[in-house]
């Protein structure tokens, strides 16, 4: 029986008995084994693995964005910026800049940011118009009322007055003619009721018109049709006034412009008109004579037309210019008073020359003014 001691994790154990065949004798014998103390196995330390390297910062580039009136939200690629002004950097490349207020129309751009560059955006926004609503037209449409004004005119006589020396010249027995000058001016002023876009309106007209046709006589041939008043030879300059006023129930019209508004009138009505007459003589030989009359008038339709614009100074007042013009017709009794005992006068110790004064046609037939004017309107 064969002892073998055992060890168990370094602790001797009570020896155990195995039977065994004693081995056949050998001449070297194995040197019994000798048991040892084991060590158990560490286990491996984990490695941590490596930590990769940071990339690199991408490339920048600076904006700059200024809104006139520093106010307006700034947005950046959609996110809030700033108010007003924006100064940062930002990646390179494209991105999206949108800046907005109430009240204005929205700004939108794509800007371009380069590296290491500075990029600046100046943006003044629109303010929005707000869309015309029904009730807006409404309000727009509330221009009825009452509505004004009052100009001066000038007034001008394309086709002459229809005097004597106009027309019939020869019956005067002068040898010749000249219209001479022929100035006109007056106040006309307005009042009505506008119903947009049309008003209803009277008009009031005060005007003062003067002629002044000169008659030369050359001493030696008169007219066929009066010969013998040819001498002596003299000038005899005519004055002409004629004063007066009248009134009219005229309709207007309106068309508007931004702040200038374009007007049309007319209509019908009436005007009485008295004349003073007075002829002044002045002969080759120094005779001198002067001759006036006056209470002389007619009563004639009128017709009155207007033609013009309004520039607003304010929400009920304007400036208005334009043209005026109307038509009325003096008839055939506008005339001056035939007279036999005119004298041409020298000095106190010359005797005075005779000289007739025939019946002149002051004014006559149709009579066609026109001319400027410039005036104040009110109104809405």
């Amino acid at each position: 029986m064969l002892r073998v001691p055992v060890v168990i994790a370094g602790v001797a154990c009570h020896a155990a008995a195995f039977a065994q065949a004693s081995p056949p004798a050998s001449p070297n014998p194995a040197t019994p084994p000798v048991a040892t103390t084991g060590t158990p196995p560490v286990p491996p330390v984990p490695v941590a693995p490596p930590v990769p390297a940071a990339p690199p910062a991408a490339p920048t580039g600076e904006l700059n964005v200024w809104i006139h009136d520093e106010q307006g939200t700034i947005l950046i690629d959609g996110e809030v910026r700033g108010q007003g002004t924006f100064r940062g950097n930002l990646p390179a490349g494209r991105h999206q800049l949108r800046v907005t207020r109430d009240g204005f129309e929205t700004h939108e751009s794509w800007v371009e940011i380069q590296a290491g560059q500075a990029h600046s955006e100046s943006i003044s926004l629109q303010q929005r118009v707000a869309p015309v609503s029904v009730a807006s037209t409404e309000a727009a449409r509330n221009l009825d009322g009452i509505y004004g004004g009052i100009r001066l005119l000038g007034a001008l006589e394309p086709t002459g007055s229809g005097t004597t020396l106009d027309n019939a010249c020869d019956t005067t027995g002068a040898t010749s003619c000249s219209v001479g000058t022929s100035l006109g001016a007056g106040l006309s002023g307005y009042v009505g009721w506008l119903f947009e876009p049309l008003g209803l309106e009277i008009a009031l007209l005060g005007s003062a018109h003067v002629d002044r046709p000169v008659a030369e006589f050359d001493g030696e041939q008169g007219s066929e049709i009066n010969p013998v008043v040819a001498a002596p030879q003299r000038d005899e300059k005519f004055t002409i006034g004629r004063f007066g006023g009248g009134a009219a129930i005229r309709g207007r019209l309106w068309h508007s412009v931004s702040s200038v508004r374009f007007t049309v009138a007319a209509g019908p009505g009436f005007v009485y008109r008295t004349l003073a007459f007075r002829r002044e003589t002045e002969a080759a030989d120094g005779f001198t004579s002067r001759v006036a009359e006056s209470d002389i008038d007619y009563v004639s339709p009128l017709l009155s037309v207007e033609l013009g614009a309004e520039f607003a100074l304010s929400r009920s007042l304007g400036f208005s210019v334009g043209v005026v013009s109307w038509f009325e017709h003096a008839g055939d009794d506008a005339k001056s008073s035939a007279r036999n005992d005119g004298t041409l006068f020298l000095d106190e110790d010359t005797p005075p020359l005779a000289q007739a004064t025939p019946a002149y046609d002051l004014t006559s037939g149709p009579q066609w003014f026109i001319g400027p004017y410039l005036g104040v309107a009110f109104g809405p």
